[in-house]
């Protein structure tokens, strides 16, 4: 194991020990600020994240403890494996994560980027591991990262569109930026101060750490509002649907009406047709007795009194009245 090739280690950096172990140990304890991104990894089940997170932050803890050996980093070793090897694991395991990271800034989707920010760093050390004979190449590492995420950018945009990429708070997003700007200038700073390494290199740790969690937080926060916005357009969908679905299978308001208005019509009708039915047959008894009381088909001057069709007005009267006028 470790016949492994290694990052080669700054002779400067070799042996950062400075007799107090409040400032020795420091850098192992300001590991703890990464402990509330795991929580929010695991909250949000961001599975992936929390094991590439958790390896890193396990990787890191055995280098540091190496580092605080009595001899220095070359002379401690750790499970059998020397302290240049856990370093050289903790800086590519970190670069692995920042190269995932920033496909989760630009909201990558498509499999294309997503396999960019997932695999071709990992694959581009692992070939580095294969060729290389004693060290590894930190400045090619360091370039493929860049690369890798460049590529990722392009590939977001010109595969995604421009207006898929996310948009997030000004104010936090601000915050997040500094504190991993912050943490990118702290971290070359203990090859300018070596003797000042646990303070530089504590920095890096909790800057990074607060910059990935205000990052996460602000993604999932944008995640749920997005998840909130489908939601709520979905259930605006089904409700539109279910109405249309209703308007289809029951009649209208005006079709209700007109079959309303149709239906009491002909009620209407035939109740005119059973009312007028007695007053046809009275109209037939009278004209025959008309007929028989006049002189045939000759004008009668007593039956200028009568009304159409030779129809007496007496006949329209109640009997009650025709017979009390009679008598």
């Amino acid at each position: 194991m470790n016949r492994l090739p290694i990052i080669s280690v700054p002779s400067g950096l070799a042996n950062t020990n400075t007799g107090r172990w409040v400032y020795d140990v420091m850098p192992l304890v300001t590991m703890a600020a990464c402990v509330p991104t795991l929580f929010l990894y695991y909250r949000s089940k961001r599975w992936t994240d929390l094991a590439v997170f958790s390896l890193g932050f396990a990787l890191a803890i055995f280098y540091h403890v190496c580092h605080m050996h009595v001899d220095g980093l070359q002379g401690a070793a750790l499970f059998g494996i020397s302290g240049p090897l856990w370093r050289t694991w903790d800086i590519i395991c970190a670069q692995w994560l920042l190269a995932r990271t920033f496909g989760h800034v630009v909201g990558a989707r498509h499999w294309l980027t997503q396999v960019i920010t997932n695999t071709v760093f990992p694959a581009v050390c692992l070939y580095y591991f294969w060729t290389a004979s004693e060290a590894l190449p930190m400045k090619n590492i360091m370039h493929t990262l860049v690369a890798v995420m460049l590529t990722t950018l392009a590939a977001k945009l010109l595969v995604e569109g421009v207006h898929t990429l996310p948009k997030y708070c000004r104010r936090r997003g601000t915050t997040t930026l500094g504190l991993f700007m912050l943490g990118f200038i702290a971290f070359p700073m203990p090859e300018l101060f070596p003797r000042h390494y646990w303070l530089f290199h504590s920095l890096w740790h909790v800057l990074l750490a607060a910059g990935y969690y205000q990052l996460y937080a602000l993604i999932e926060a944008e995640s749920l509002a997005a998840y909130k916005e489908a939601r709520r357009h979905k259930h605006v969908r089904g409700k539109r649907q279910h109405q249309a679905n209703q308007t289809r299978q029951s009649p209208s308001v005006t079709e209700t009406h007109d079959t309303l208005l149709s239906e009491a019509n002909t009620d209407a009708q035939d109740k005119r047709q059973a009312v007028g039915q007695p007053s046809q047959a009275h109209r037939i008894q009278a004209d025959t007795a008309d007929s028989d009381y006049s002189s045939g088909t000759e004008f009668d001057a007593a039956e200028a009194k009568c009304g159409l069709d030779g129809l007496r007005l007496d006949t329209l009267l109640p009997p009650a009245i025709v017979h009390r006028k009679k008598v």
